[in-house]
């Protein structure tokens, strides 16, 4: 789910992503599944766009893409990025939202295993 596209004008930009890990409590990951509530998704990201705007009124561009179905080991389920004049505030913005993410936004992952067993996880 794509909430807002950009192209980068400015000469700083930050871009934060988190792949799928091979192992999770010692067992083999074969991929994630995730769900979301996707329109109160769309809504929170944008109230998370909107609140990093007023923290941060020089951030030009943000950009949030989560992946929604299976997503496989060492594969992009996130990715955040945003654009400023300079590095510290696209920095604080990228963390800033993907704290905010885990915190609010009604996603969930499945963790399914090489051995075909599963189990939910907490963002």
């Amino acid at each position: 789910m794509t909430i807002i596209g950009f192209g980068f004008l400015h000469p700083t930009e930050f871009e934060a992503n988190s792949s799928v890990r091979k192992s999770s409590d010692q067992v083999d990951v074969a991929y994630l599944a995730y769900e979301a509530y996707e329109s109160m998704a769309c809504k929170i990201f944008l109230n998370i766009c909107s609140e990093i705007r007023k923290k941060w009124p020089t951030v030009h561009r943000i950009c949030v893409h989560h992946r929604l179905g299976n997503v496989a080991v060492k594969e992009k389920s996130i990715i955040v990025a945003a654009s400023a004049p300079h590095r510290a505030e696209t920095l604080d913005a990228v963390k800033f939202a993907i704290d905010e993410i885990k915190k609010k936004v009604p996603i969930w992952k499945k963790e399914v295993y090489v051995d075909k067993t599963s189990k939910w996880k907490a963002n």
